[in-house]
């Protein structure tokens, strides 16, 4: 009887031990979609086939896997569907639920509603729900735009500053002895309204003079210190900072890929602004909903400010790596994780499991991310940009035509009034 037993507790055993290995030297299906970084068609000028059509973040980490627990696998697409109610990720969960894949790979978020129907791996990338909106874009400078760093009230103040300390300085000088004296009074044009001006002579109004300098250089060194700045920053404000500002006006549209596990947390969130937000999308579900995040992408460049698509943070990183033009907004809202998916109860997800923290362990994980974000298709081409965004621009002849206007019209007024003078004081000579 006890070697009967023992019999049957080796037996067990080995059946054991054969489904922990069960992965090895098997064949698994994966099923996936076409979604940049993680699955993409390869670029090449001959046709491929099988395999080796794709390329991707998903693919290497699916290869790198499969080379950790030596097996072999088969990559297709799962089937498009028209109806656009359903998302792509519910495609290829259905795809494991029918039992048409043994693996489905891609940014595929864990969550509770499909871990009641897949099994999922440890986490291998980390994310959170942000927006993906338009930079602000460099309107073009005001004509006269070197008027800028002072308002028009104070600009209408010094001008008044000006005539009231001419004048002042103009009545001091009449009532100062100096120019009672013979040898000023010897002409009187010496100490002309003009004069006071700009060359005073006596002590009163001289000191009225250093005054008006010194408040003079006081407002040269704030109009230095604001111009350049002023002039640069001639940029749009961003009109929107976060959700609440989404939900807080109407001109912005805003919207999520159908079916997919952000529009599952605005869906279920019991949080009012999120809510609100989730309304305003079934409303509008022909602007809101999308089929994919490429599409997303694309309404957001077409919408010049008036589309904002809410998607993974890391997708936003992989997109604004090639985008310059499209930036991140606001922090993120949640906290969520990518999982490779199996069929319920799957003999492989232990072994999957145990792979990914091997490649977690060794920095392979982020070597792969580093690859398909910053390096592969483009990727980095907006580094010398975002470096440069806090910057002062330099000034360009748009910034400052308007003082080359005032220059010019000053200018040719003077050229008039000395071609006027030269012509009275040749008929004035005629007559004498």
């Amino acid at each position: 009887m006890v070697k009967l037993l023992s019999v049957f507790h080796l037996f067990f055993i080995a059946i054991f031990l054969c489904n922990e290995n069960s992965a090895q030297g098997q064949t698994l299906k994966i099923t996936s979609v076409i979604n940049e970084p993680y699955v993409m068609l390869k670029q090449s000028a001959k046709p491929l086939t099988g395999n080796d059509q794709f390329e991707g973040y998903s693919i290497d980490l699916i290869d790198e896997i499969s080379q950790i627990l030596d097996l072999n696998y088969t990559i297709q697409l799962a089937p498009y569907n028209s109806d656009k109610r359903t998302g792509a990720w519910d495609r290829i969960v259905t795809e494991l639920i029918q039992h048409h894949a043994d693996i489905a790979i891609g940014d595929l978020t864990i969550t509770s509603e499909r871990e009641e129907v897949v099994e999922f791996s440890t986490p291998f990338m980390n994310t959170g729900i942000s927006i993906l909106y338009r930079k602000p874009s460099r309107k073009p400078p005001a004509l006269f735009s070197f008027m800028g760093p002072f308002s028009p009230s104070v600009w209408i103040s010094l001008a008044i500053a000006y005539m009231v300390v001419s004048g002042l300085m103009y009545i001091l000088g009449r009532f100062t002895p100096s120019y009672l004296s013979q040898q000023e009074a010897k002409d009187d044009g010496q100490f002309s309204m003009m004069n006071c001006m700009f060359l005073p002579r006596s002590l009163s109004t001289q000191l009225a003079a250093g005054v008006w300098w010194f408040f003079v250089l006081v407002m040269v060194s704030m109009y230095s210190a604001n111009c350049a700045a002023f002039a640069t920053n001639d940029i749009v404000e961003y009109t929107i900072a976060s959700v609440e500002d989404l939900v807080r006006q109407f001109r912005i549209k805003y919207g999520v890929v159908k079916g997919g596990s952000t529009a599952s947390f605005f869906r279920n969130s019991n949080n009012p602004t999120y809510e609100t937000m989730w309304s305003a999308m079934e409303s509008s579900e022909l602007t809101a909903f999308v089929s994919n995040s490429a599409e997303g992408v694309s309404r957001v460049v077409k919408g010049d400010g008036k589309y904002a698509f809410l998607m993974e943070s890391v997708a936003i990183e992989y997109v604004t790596e090639r985008r310059c033009d499209l930036t991140q907004v606001g922090p993120v809202l949640d906290s969520k994780s990518y999982g490779i998916a199996m069929t319920k109860n799957s003999t492989y997800r232990s072994q999957v499991n145990v792979a990914i923290l091997k490649l977690q362990e060794n920095g392979k994980l982020q070597t792969l991310q580093k690859r398909w974000w910053k390096e592969k298709r483009g990727g980095g081409s907006c580094d010398f940009f975002s470096s440069n965004d806090n910057f002062v621009y330099e000034l360009g002849l748009d910034n400052l035509i308007g003082v080359f206007i005032v220059l010019i019209i000053g200018l040719g007024i003077a050229c008039i009034i000395g071609a006027c003078e030269c012509l009275f004081k040749s008929r004035m000579e005629r007559y004498i």
